[in-house]
C-alpha cells in the first residue's frame, strides 16, 4: 500500500474541518457555553506581500466561490461574505498601510 504523501495546505484544510466538527460537538455537550444570539464569525485573512496579490486573490475567490466582493470604503478593505444559519464566514483582504511620516526602513 503506497502512502499518500499530504500538502501542507491540504493537512490545514483537513485539521480546521475537524476542529469545526469537534468545537460543534463541544457547544452541543455543553449548553452551559456562551453564544452570541446573533451570530458566529469566521473570518480568514488574505495574506499578500505586495497591493495587486491581495485584491486579485479575493477577486478570483469571489468568482470561483461565486459570492460578490464588498469593498468597504475605509481602508479599502474586501470581504466576500457567506451565511450558514448562525454562522459567518467571511474572506477579507487588509491592504497594507503606508505611513509617509514613518517610511518602512526595508
Amino acid at each position: 500500500m503506497s502512502k499518500q504523501i499530504l500538502s501542507a495546505d491540504l493537512m490545514r484544510r483537513l485539521n480546521t474541518i475537524r476542529g469545526l466538527r469537534q468545537f460543534a460537538d463541544w457547544l452541543e455537550n455543553n449548553p452551559a457555553a456562551p453564544i452570541d444570539g446573533h451570530c458566529f464569525d469566521l473570518l480568514v485573512f488574505i495574506h499578500d506581500t505586495d497591493h495587486a496579490t491581495g485584491p486579485a486573490q479575493i477577486r478570483h475567490l469571489s468568482t470561483a466561490l461565486g459570492l460578490p466582493v464588498e469593498e468597504r470604503t475605509y481602508g479599502g478593505h474586501l470581504l466576500i461574505t457567506t451565511h450558514f444559519s448562525g454562522l459567518r464566514y467571511q474572506i477579507c483582504h487588509v491592504p497594507q498601510i503606508t505611513n509617509s511620516a514613518n517610511p518602512d526602513p526595508a
